[in-house]
């Protein structure tokens, strides 16, 4: 999930391939056709994906998502226009993204690598290295599906978590006793406040 300036949802239709955008309580498909998989660049519907698993947007409005069965972020203007980011050759092909931020203006995307245990960076040169360093104040929120925990990488790489218990599974509320079951995705809007989905179950 992502949330732009104006308070629009963008959601992540994992099974049916496709990315929704939720305003005002109505619920429209910015980008790709219900059950049509694959790697297509385009607009709207003529636009496919793989497995989208992560989802965040630009001051711009620009949308970013992490496709972990095409290895690929993928850019969704406003307007729907679907395009690949291109990736260095140091890119390693065993990479498998899933979580996806990005700073204001677009030009640094940050991913999980769940294949390699790792978060990545990439600028707007194509270029990806791995980092321990989004939200306005320049925050790196992560979640951590197998420990069930919501991760925080500030600025200046220090990693703490931010809610949830290692290990534990729950859906308690709270600050220091909150519990996750398998987190899947989050997003912050510009108060600095927190959503967090869980994976389908």
């Amino acid at each position: 999930m992502a949330i732009d300036a104006s308070h629009n949802l963008y959601v992540a239709d994992t099974g049916n391939a496709t990315v929704r955008k939720i305003s005002a309580g109505t619920v429209t498909t910015l980008a790709g056709s219900v059950g049509v998989w694959g790697l297509a660049d385009g607009t709207g519907s003529a636009a496919s994906f793989g497995i989208i698993l992560g989802t965040a947007v630009d001051a711009s409005g620009n949308v970013y998502v992490a496709d972990p069965i095409q290895r690929t972020i993928r850019k969704i203007t406003p307007a729907g226009v679907v395009s690949t980011l291109s990736l260095d050759s140091a890119f390693p092909a065993v990479c498998d993204p899933t979580g996806v931020a990005v700073n204001s203006d677009g030009s640094i995307v940050y991913f999980t690598d769940r294949g390699n245990n790792l978060v990545r960076q990439r600028t707007a040169d194509g270029a990806v290295t791995i980092v321990a360093g989004d939200n306005v104040a320049g925050n790196l929120y992560v979640v951590d599906t197998g420990n069930h925990t919501i991760r925080k990488v500030d600025t200046s790489g220090t990693v703490s978590t931010l809610a949830g218990l290692a290990g534990q599974t729950g859906t308690s509320d709270g600050t220091s006793a909150a519990a996750f079951d398998f987190p899947a995705a989050t997003a912050v809007d510009t108060d600095g406040n927190g959503l967090c989905d869980r994976q389908q179950q």
